[in-house]
């Protein structure tokens, strides 16, 4: 895990991004954010992405986040 100028922690690894996210260090939104913002920083390099659902993904991770919030179960992963 490092931090990077503009305060973001970014993960190595799905791995530490899943125990960050249940230690608190991070929330999901955060990390869609995150990946989303990546995407957009090498997309134009590697022109992968047909098709990107920003809405949804967000979305969900708002609803991990507010699970986290309540103490709920969360899906394994």
């Amino acid at each position: 895990m490092t931090e990077t100028d503009s305060t973001a922690t970014v993960f190595t690894t799905i791995a530490e991004a899943r125990a960050g996210l249940r230690r608190g260090e991070v929330g999901a939104v955060e990390l869609v954010d995150g990946a989303l913002a990546a995407a957009d920083a090498h997309d134009e390099t590697f022109g992968v992405f047909l098709a990107r659902f920003e809405q949804r993904a967000r979305a969900q991770a708002a609803e991990v986040d507010r699970k986290i919030a309540a103490a709920e179960a969360l899906a394994p992963c």
